[in-house]
Parts: C-alpha cells; sequence; structure tokens
C-alpha cells in the first residue's frame, strides 16, 4: 500500500499531464479509487486527454464502487457536480443526496444550491437553509458564507438579514479565533 501511495504521489506531481494520466491510469488498474476519481476529472476537463463526458462517468461509476467510505463521500461531490456542469439535474440531486446521507458537507451544500436556485427542483429557500445548516455544522466554509448570504438576501424576511449578520459576526470570530490558534501551534512547533 505504501508503495502504491508513493507511486500515486509521484504522478500528482508530474507536470507532464499525458504522462500524469498514464500513471493515474496504471493505478487505476490496480484499483485505486483516488487514481480513478483524478481519471474522471481530467476526462471530464479535458486535461491530458481530450476531453470525454462519457469516460468521465465511467470512472466516476468506478471510483465510487472501488473506494473507501471516505472516498465514496468525495466521489459525490465530483460526481455530483459533473451531472450539475452537464445540466443533468435530477442525477446531480441524486448523488448530491448521496454524500448528504454520508454526511459529506461539500455534497449538503451543494445539494442546497440546488434549491435555494431552484435547480431541477422546487425552489425552497427553507430546505436549502437546513441544508446550509447542516454541511455549516459540518464545518463547511462555503456553505457558512451561503447561509450567510441567505440571511442577508432578504429572503428570509427583515429578522434572517440580522441573524445574518450575527451568523457573520460569530464566523469570522471562529476563523480569526482558529487563525491565532494555528498561528501559536506553528509558533511553538
Amino acid at each position: 500500500m505504501a508503495m502504491l501511495r508513493s507511486q500515486h504521489t509521484s504522478v500528482l506531481s508530474e507536470s507532464d499531464p499525458v504522462r500524469a494520466i498514464e500513471g493515474h491510469r496504471s493505478l487505476a488498474e490496480k484499483g485505486s479509487s483516488q487514481a480513478m476519481l483524478r481519471l474522471a476529472w481530467a476526462y471530464q476537463k479535458g486535461i491530458g486527454v481530450p476531453a470525454d463526458w462519457d469516460q468521465a462517468e465511467y470512472w466516476y461509476r468506478r471510483a465510487f464502487d472501488a473506494g473507501p467510505d471516505r472516498d465514496k463521500r468525495l466521489v459525490t461531490y465530483y460526481f455530483g457536480s459533473f451531472y450539475l456542469a452537464r445540466k443533468d439535474f435530477p442525477k446531480a440531486n441524486e448523488w448530491f443526496s448521496v454524500g448528504a446521507a454520508m454526511a459529506f458537507g461539500p455534497s449538503i451544500n451543494c445539494l442546497g444550491r440546488m434549491y435555494r436556485d431552484g435547480l431541477g427542483v422546487e425552489r425552497r429557500v427553507d430546505r436549502a437553509r437546513e441544508l446550509f445548516e447542516q454541511a455549516a455544522a459540518l464545518g463547511n466554509l462555503i456553505a457558512r458564507r451561503n447561509l450567510v448570504r441567505l440571511f442577508m438576501s432578504g429572503r428570509l424576511g427583515l429578522p434572517g438579514i440580522f441573524h445574518g449578520i450575527r451568523l457573520l459576526m460569530r464566523f469570522t470570530a471562529e476563523a480569526i479565533s482558529w487563525s491565532r490558534h494555528l498561528r501559536d501551534e506553528d509558533f511553538m512547533g
């Protein structure tokens, strides 16, 4: 396993995308779900290979099927985002919902965005709020930002604006405290 990890790391540091893809493919064929995920992303974006959404979909599915739960959670986010980019909202919703069931903040946040913006689902700011709150409670910073923006937009009424300001102040104070902790931890070595 350590050798596989070491090979994987060297592939990631390649400056030649075509060579990196060859390395990822080799690792994927040996069962590395991380390599499968990177291949899927490369095919989706056309990096080192021609863009090919069928291949991207194939590798995302393989990565999900092969990976441990930690990797599966990440795949739900990338796979959902893949379908969101294709405007295939039912499939995006399905994959983000799988991630939400696994308590994965980024997937829950994206599901919240779908409800906030009415992407393939009925626009429901109350449901978006619930989802942003869930993801924020899991530590997802983007969900925290989305939650503050939702409150401050006025879509949840005037009291919501004041609540959004309180959340912004709380999240800012937490971020400052966290950064001080990191600074002190670095200093103490």
